[in-house]
């Protein structure tokens, strides 16, 4: 393998958690697969209740929550994250 294919690799991936219905995994998988074209890394996105997010009782999402994180809210959104 050559030095220049090496450096090609993608960086690290994008973690996307989405809190909501059970419904979105579908459009959020689809949108994850549009975001990896347009910037070129890996998105792994996983949905989870409000609820879920909210109590964080989960290893996945305790993990996540203490780490750095950006939350996104719509007008009518409340994750407790404030």
């Amino acid at each position: 393998m050559s030095a220049g294919k090496a450096s090609a690799r993608p960086g690290p991936p994008v973690l996307l958690v989405v809190a909501g219905s059970p419904y979105a995994a579908r459009p959020v998988d689809r949108a994850a697969d549009r975001a990896e074209r347009r910037i070129g890394l890996p998105v792994q996105a996983t949905v989870r209740s409000r609820d879920a997010w909210r109590r964080a009782d989960d290893g996945f999402l305790a993990t996540v929550k203490s780490r750095p994180h950006l939350v996104l809210l719509t007008s009518n959104d409340d994750t407790g994250d404030r």
